[in-house]
C-alpha cells in the first residue's frame, strides 16, 4: 500500500476468487485498475507524484511486474533473463521502479526497472545470496535487504552497501528511504525494534509506546519531513499503527472504532502532507491531520 502527495492511495482488494489492484482517489472512492489480458489476480504497491502505479499481475500462475500509466493503461515490465515471478513495489518521480524477481534457481533478487521497463538485477556479490527491494527515492537509491537478511542500500551503480546494525543482530531490513537519504526499517537483535539510519549509515532505535513490553516494532515509511509510520504493540498487547514525528515523538494511531477484538492495525505509508495509509481490521484506512 502507498499514498502520494495528492492523497491518492493504492493497494489491493480481495474477492473470493482473486485479488484486484485498486486505487482510492479519495477516502470515499475506489477504482479498480485495468487488467493485462488473461490476468487472474493483480495488486498495486507503489504510486509516484504523477499517479503512475506499480505492482504485479498473475497470469497462468506466473507473476509479472506491472506499471499502470496515468490514464490507467497497464504495461508489463521486463523480466530479467533466467528469472521469473516478478513484482514491482515502488516507483519514483523519474519513472524508475524497483521490486523483486525470482531466479530460475529459486533465489529472490532485487531488481530495478528503467522508466521504459528495462530490468537490472541488483548486485549481491553472489548468485546464491538473496535480496529484496522495498523503496526507491528520487535519486534512484534503492533500499531493502541483502546477504539473506541484512538491511542494505543500492546506489545508482547497483553496488550493495550493507547498513550498520548492533553486534549480535540476526536480521535487519531497510523498508523506506526519503530524498534526504534517511532510511527506516527494523532491526532484530534480541528484540525486533523499529530503526532509523542516518544518511551516513549510523543507526538508532525508535521509541516504543509508553508501557509497551512486547518487543516487536517496525517502521514502514518515512516522508520528506522525517515523519515515520509503522507498527507496534500497546501495553495490553494490541498490534497498532504508530507514528514517529520528525523529532522522534511516538504516537499511537487509533484503530477503526468498530474494529473487532484481536484484529491488527498497521500504518504502511505517509505522504508529504502527513496523510497516512494503512489497514485496520482488514480494511484500508486513512489517518488524516498528523505531521
Amino acid at each position: 500500500m502507498d499514498i502520494n502527495d495528492s492523497g491518492v492511495t493504492v493497494g489491493l482488494s480481495t474477492a473470493p476468487s482473486r485479488s484486484h489492484a485498486v486505487k482510492w482517489p479519495t477516502s470515499t472512492s475506489v477504482v479498480e485498475l485495468q487488467d493485462l489480458p488473461y490476468a487472474t489476480s493483480t495488486g498495486a504497491y507503489g504510486i509516484n507524484s504523477y499517479g503512475v502505479i506499480v505492482g504485479y499481475t498473475n497470469i497462468d500462475h506466473k507473476g509479472y511486474a506491472t506499471k499502470w500509466s496515468t490514464d490507467g493503461t497497464p504495461h508489463e515490465l521486463g523480466t530479467p533473463a533466467d528469472h521469473r515471478d516478478c513484482m514491482a513495489v515502488t516507483i519514483n518521480d523519474n519513472g524508475v521502479a524497483a521490486g523483486d524477481c525470482f531466479s530460475d534457481a529459486g533465489k529472490r533478487r532485487a531488481v530495478r526497472w528503467t522508466a521504459d521497463g528495462y530490468p537490472t538485477v541488483l548486485d549481491t556479490g553472489s548468485v546464491e545470496i538473496e535480496s529484496s527491494a522495498r523503496k526507491i527515492n528520487i535519486w534512484g537509491t534503492v533500499v531493502g535487504t541483502t546477504e539473506n537478511g541484512r538491511a542494505a542500500r543500492w546506489n545508482t551503480d547497483g553496488v550493495p552497501q550493507p547498513l550498520s546494525h548492533p553486534d549480535g543482530a540476526t536480521y535487519s531490513s531497510a523498508d523506506s528511504v526519503n530524498d534526504s537519504e534517511e532510511v527506516v526499517g527494523y532491526i532484530h537483535a534480541g528484540q525486533v525494534g523499529a530503526g532509523r539510519w542516518a544518511p551516513n549509515g549510523g543507526w538508532t532505535y525508535l521509541d516504543k509506546l509508553p508501557g509497551a513490553a512486547y518487543p516487536y516494532y517496525s517502521a514502514s515509511d518515512i516522508n520528506a519531513s522525517g515523519a515515520i509510520v509503522g507498527r507496534g504493540w500497546t501495553a495490553d498487547r494490541k498490534e497498532v499503527g504508530v507514528l514517529w514525528g520528525a523529532s522522534g515523538t511516538v504516537t499511537l494511531l487509533p484503530p477503526l472504532p468498530y474494529a473487532r477484538p484481536g484484529t491488527v492495525t498497521i500504518a504502511n505509508a505517509i505522504n508529504g502532507t502527513g496523510a497516512i495509509a494503512g489497514y485496520s481490521d482488514g480494511k484500508a484506512v486513512h489517518w488524516l491531520g498528523y505531521r
